[in-house]
Formats: C-alpha cells, sequence, structure tokens
C-alpha cells in the first residue's frame, strides 16, 4: 500500500507540472475565454526551383531505371489476387465485405520511348494493364499511386501489403488521364449454358478498326497533352 501511495503522489506531481506547463505556454484569451482568431498560415514545403525549359526537356528525358522497373513490377505482383481493397474505395471500410475484390491479372510493359515526329516524341511510357471482374477507375488510381509513392521514395514493399489490413491509409489518386477501358471481356457469359442471348459476345470482328481509332484518337492526344503539359 505504501508502494501504491508513492506512485498516486509521484503521478499527481507530474500532473501539476504538466498543467503549470500548460499554463505557460498557453496563448492569450480573449475576454470570452478564448485564444483569439488566427488566419490560416499558408505554406509550400517544397522549395522549388522556377520552371525552365531546360527542367522541362528534363523531365521529358527522364527514364525509369531497371532497379526501379523490378520494384514496380514487384509491386504489381503483389495487387494480384484476392485482397481487401478498402484502403482504395472511399468512404468503405474494412469490414465491409464488398471491399474484396479479386485482381485476376496485372502486368506491366517495357518501358517504351516515343519516336521522333510521333505526338510526345522523346517521352518513356509504361503500360500497367490490369484485368478483374469489378474494379472503380479510383480504385486503380489509387493501386498506381501507391506504386509510384513507393518506387519514387524507395519505401519498404511491405506498405503495398499493409495496405491490405486493418490500418487506414490515406493513398493519393494519380491522374486519370491516361486510363483506358482496353477491352470488353466477355468468356464467362458466353461459356454459359444458360446465357440468354445464343450469340456468343465479342468483337473480334471490328477489332482493327476499334485499334485504329484508339490509337489516332486516345492514345496520341494523351501522349501530345502529356508532353505539353509537361
Amino acid at each position: 500500500r505504501s508502494r501504491e501511495r508513492r506512485l498516486q503522489s509521484e503521478t499527481s506531481d507530474l500532473l501539476a507540472e504538466v498543467g503549470q506547463a500548460v499554463a505557460a505556454s498557453a496563448p492569450d484569451v480573449g475576454a470570452d475565454g478564448l485564444p483569439p482568431l488566427t488566419g490560416p498560415h499558408y505554406f509550400d514545403p517544397l522549395d522549388l526551383p522556377p520552371e525552365t525549359a531546360e527542367t522541362r526537356d528534363a523531365l521529358r528525358d527522364y527514364r525509369m531505371t531497371a532497379a526501379q522497373l523490378d520494384a514496380l513490377r514487384h509491386i504489381i505482383s503483389i495487387y494480384r489476387g484476392t485482397h481487401n481493397w478498402h484502403n482504395y474505395i472511399p468512404g468503405a471500410a474494412h469490414g465491409d465485405p464488398r471491399c474484396f475484390i479479386r485482381v485476376m491479372d496485372m502486368q506491366t510493359s517495357d518501358p517504351d520511348v516515343r519516336p521522333d515526329g510521333e505526338p510526345g516524341a522523346g517521352m518513356e511510357w509504361i503500360r500497367i494493364k490490369i484485368r478483374a471482374r469489378a474494379l472503380a477507375r479510383f480504385q486503380f488510381r489509387r493501386m498506381v499511386a501507391l506504386a509510384v509513392l513507393v518506387v519514387r521514395s524507395n519505401t519498404p514493399r511491405s506498405v503495398v501489403a499493409g495496405s491490405f489490413g486493418v490500418a487506414h491509409f490515406d493513398i493519393p489518386e494519380c491522374p486519370a488521364r491516361g486510363m483506358i477501358f482496353d477491352l470488353p471481356l466477355y468468356d464467362e457469359y458466353n461459356n454459359e449454358p444458360a446465357r440468354p442471348l445464343p450469340e456468343y459476345i465479342t468483337f473480334d470482328d471490328e477489332k482493327s478498326v476499334v485499334e485504329r481509332f484508339r490509337r489516332s484518337h486516345i492514345h496520341e492526344c494523351i501522349y501530345q497533352e502529356e508532353y505539353d503539359e509537361m
């Protein structure tokens, strides 16, 4: 009991000291007993140099290293399979069973440098393809954003696997400009014996037409817009 009384006395003394320190550091208060109102303080944590033609050219000529490409592909492999994507869906909770989504496949292409004379000439691009039954665009944007952050900051890749756990992660969304719906697949529907329509759903007959339209009206516009705004 004497030990308990001593601990209680020491705790009381410590709380009194903390209270005095807080009171000494408290700001002046007004007539209403509240601290005076102050306006918001805006600051830029990065001291960025002014943009010049040289810096723009350096960004356009940037090339991913082999180690960075390996890291990106490793992260993409972690995304495959069934996971709890609650951190990638705005407003979702870990216990929501709808957050369990299966990524059937996800692949990363080799770096592709745009040739001279083409839109976005000289810039390097990497294409990431994902196949899933249900996937929202903001979910994919957060997947890419987290992968880029981990690769650029050399953060342990275990943070990607940790994002499927109970902890809450604030994951930003990468720009949506380069997102393209690549190919509608109806394999499971076509193989279903009791499907409503007897005909198979396929777009193979129009594949060449769609590919030409996509490259001339979508891909090239994305390349050029990214080049101009870099």
